[in-house]
């Protein structure tokens, strides 16, 4: 992970285990550590259990068919039953393909788990909870296949998973032109339409999405947008509005980590709630005469606050500081799988949880991988360009082949050095002469150094014009790994892979042979 240049040094020394993380926080991200914790875990409320199964029942009530075991969905409310969670927005399409490794770490964590026998009597299910409350549309609206960008824009405000897709043909019309008229282009197309239907919400097309990607996996999609749910957690709403307790804690996270050299990833409100209504999503702000107010509403005081609270408990809405802690206030987690920015939140976010009485769960990162398929990695063997070079700049790159295609193996970089130590040596034999030689001998240096990259510059020109169509080529490569100079993962959506390709191996790889929890960067070359 460290080579790729693209981690915050928080996120590689808590994967990596070093000792002052070990220290400050839970660091059981092995299997045995989560399956003794989830042994440890208290027992959930029956309560509890019942309103999360009740909730999943529901949402897939949407579809006639689920590609879900039945027998995964009788078991949601089982005292036994523990969660491998991640969370992510409803983003179009299933998003970049970062969220793809999400979904697939938790279903191949899921199962190693209940491959343990240590588990005894405790059964892990993937479970995904969709983050359907925000709304920001501009970020999940859309997403890259094939380099090419698919839109989707309501015009509708409020939580983005309840928005109704409309006119959907807007992005699946570019998407179908995109994918073009091949056999396995035309199956996903119609999922696609399949999932996205005019007049349904977004939260409903991911769960129908969702469960045709990964419901045989066993994977489940959970929102804990539901009033019933937030009643239960109405004793955290009331302290927060009590006493703002979250963002003072969040703070104290957020000075621990500056204290230990790292980052705080956010940066937390006085209070950390949102008021929900079909419309708007409005932060609710304490006034200085110790009211309330969200948007045009006023309340007069904490009293009157906690009673609407009461009265309408669906209204309120968690942001990124109190998501994390009702979410795991619901579910339990047996762990919970996050993204790099995630992680280095969940981790700010410890004092929250020591604060509300709430289990903080193992938190582990989710999978990171390269993709690289049969023609690119024929492309590679072609350049003749080797591993340590992956996470190298596209000039990087340009300048090795040309290096390796001259007649003369020594770098310009390597020739400069040799020619300083040669003025060097020459300096120091000068100065024992006469010293005053030595400055001089140092200048001329300078401007052979100079005359020397100069030369290197027109040659290296000379070199790629000679070598045009072969720079193309690795231009091109470099762009597929690194699409918009970001990681590929950030970036592609799958479609762009699987469905030009029927017998590309990126679900059978992600699903059963993803080599998780292992906490590096993996590249991936996937056979035809």
């Amino acid at each position: 992970m460290r080579q790729t240049g693209s981690f915050s040094k928080l996120v590689l020394d808590y994967t990596e285990g070093k000792q002052n993380m070990r220290d400050a926080f839970p660091n059981n991200i092995d299997l045995d550590s989560i399956i003794q914790a989830a042994h440890l875990q208290k027992e959930r409320d029956s309560a509890l259990r019942r309103g999360v199964s009740d909730r999943i029942h529901e949402l897939y009530s949407c579809i006639d068919q689920p590609n879900i075991d039945d027998k995964q969905l009788a078991r949601l409310g089982h005292e036994n039953t523990r969660f491998v969670v991640t969370a992510h927005q409803p983003i179009l399409l299933g998003g970049p393909l970062y969220v793809f490794y999400k979904l697939s770490s938790v279903v191949a964590l899921a199962k190693r788990l209940n491959e343990q026998p240590n588990k005894k009597d405790l059964h892990f299910i993937p479970l995904y909870w969709v983050g359907d409350e925000d709304h920001d549309i501009e970020e999940i609206g859309h997403c890259h296949v094939l380099g090419k960008k698919i839109s989707w824009m309501p015009k509708q405000g409020g939580a983005t998973g309840r928005m109704l897709i409309e006119d959907a043909e807007a992005f699946l019309s570019p998407l179908e032109a995109i994918l073009g008229h091949r056999p396995e282009s035309d199956r996903w197309m119609r999922l696609a339409r399949d999932c996205y239907r005019n007049g349904i919400t977004l939260l409903e097309a991911t769960v129908r999405w969702t469960d045709a990607l990964f419901g045989s996996a066993g994977l489940v999609v959970f929102s804990g947008d539901d009033p019933r749910l937030k009643n239960m957690a109405l004793h955290l709403w009331e302290k927060e509005i009590n006493q703002r307790f979250s963002g003072d804690a969040a703070l104290r996270g957020s000075d621990q980590l500056v204290e230990m050299g790292y980052h705080a990833q956010i940066s937390p409100r006085s209070v950390n709630l949102f008021w929900l209504e079909d419309e708007s999503r409005s932060r609710l702000m304490r006034l200085e005469d110790g009211g309330w107010q969200a948007g045009e509403q006023v309340w007069a005081n904490d009293q009157a606050m906690i009673h609407q609270i009461h009265a309408d408990p669906g209204m309120i809405s968690p942001n990124v500081v109190l998501r994390p802690l009702y979410q795991e206030f619901l579910l339990q987690s047996a762990a919970f799988i996050g993204g790099p920015a995630e992680l280095a939140y969940w981790l700010q976010l410890y004092p929250v949880f020591q604060e509300a009485g709430v289990d903080f769960p193992p938190v582990l990162p989710r999978a990171s991988i390269m993709l690289m398929d049969a023609a690119m990695c024929k492309r590679w063997e072609q350049l003749e360009l080797t591993d340590d070079m992956f996470f190298q700049s596209k000039e990087d790159w340009v300048r090795y082949y040309l290096n390796q295609q001259s007649e003369s193996r020594l770098s310009d970089f390597e020739l400069i050095e040799k020619i300083r130590q040669g003025y060097l040596q020459l300096s120091q034999e000068a100065a024992m002469i006469d010293p005053s030689l030595k400055s001089f001998v140092l200048a001329e240096l300078t401007k052979a150094e100079k005359s020397v990259e100069s030369i290197a510059h027109r040659v290296l020109k000379a070199r790629k014009q000679k070598s045009e169509v072969q720079i193309n080529r690795l231009h091109q490569l470099h762009d597929r790994l690194f699409p918009d100079n970001k990681l590929q993962e950030r970036y592609d959506n799958f479609l762009g892979w699987v469905a030009s390709d029927p017998d590309l191996e990126l679900f059978d790889y992600c699903l059963h042979h993803l080599d998780y929890p292992a906490h590096y960067f993996s590249i991936v070359r996937l056979s035809v």
